[in-house]
């Protein structure tokens, strides 16, 4: 990266020479565990939420000759040779739904999420803000496909640890989005 490499080129017959700096790709959907990519969740209502890359593909479809990846939904796909428009962008799923009666009958998995109470979504931290600072009765949640979920927050507040503690998970977040922030008074 920022290497220049000196090229030559046939352009209408002439031989050029011309100049091209190197410079990292930034693909919307990153490719390397450690390198562009750590494990990161958002749980809400049982609603799990994980940003797109290429190792969680790997673990949920398989790689090699065991593979899936036909069964990976087309959105998805879509996703994985695009480019990102703004920086931290990210594609959100909803990858699981952890069974609860808040939640009851919402069966998604592996779904691009694009709106949070009709607002878009930037990324994963983007979407953990707008839920830890919403004051509306309702979280809307707007999948791909224009399917939404829809949860009363007070309950998915009161129930949260109730889900996270049945599947003994430890926090409704990774680490790297940080503590939840104050809602407003």
């Amino acid at each position: 990266v920022g290497d220049e490499l000196e090229l030559t080129i046939l352009r209408a017959g002439e031989q050029l020479s011309v100049k091209y700096t190197l410079a990292l790709k930034d693909h919307l959907v990153p490719m390397l565990h450690g390198v562009d990519c750590v494990p990161s969740y958002f749980i809400v209502g049982g609603l799990v939420f994980m940003p797109l890359s290429q190792p969680f593909l790997e673990m949920v479809f398989g790689g090699g000759k065991r593979s899936r990846q036909s069964q990976i939904p087309v959105p998805v796909l879509q996703a994985l040779n695009a480019d990102k428009t703004e920086r931290g962008q990210q594609k959100v799923l909803l990858v699981q739904v952890l069974a609860h009666e808040i939640n009851h009958g919402y069966r998604y998995g592996c779904v691009p999420c694009e709106t949070f109470n009709e607002q878009p979504i930037h990324n994963l931290k983007a979407l953990a803000d707008m839920v830890d600072t919403c004051t509306d009765r309702y979280l809307n949640f707007g999948l791909e496909g224009s399917r939404l979920i829809t949860l009363d927050r007070l309950e998915a507040e009161k129930e949260g640890p109730n889900i996270l503690r049945v599947h003994a998970i430890s926090g409704d977040r990774s680490a790297d989005l940080g503590p939840p922030m104050a809602r407003p008074q």
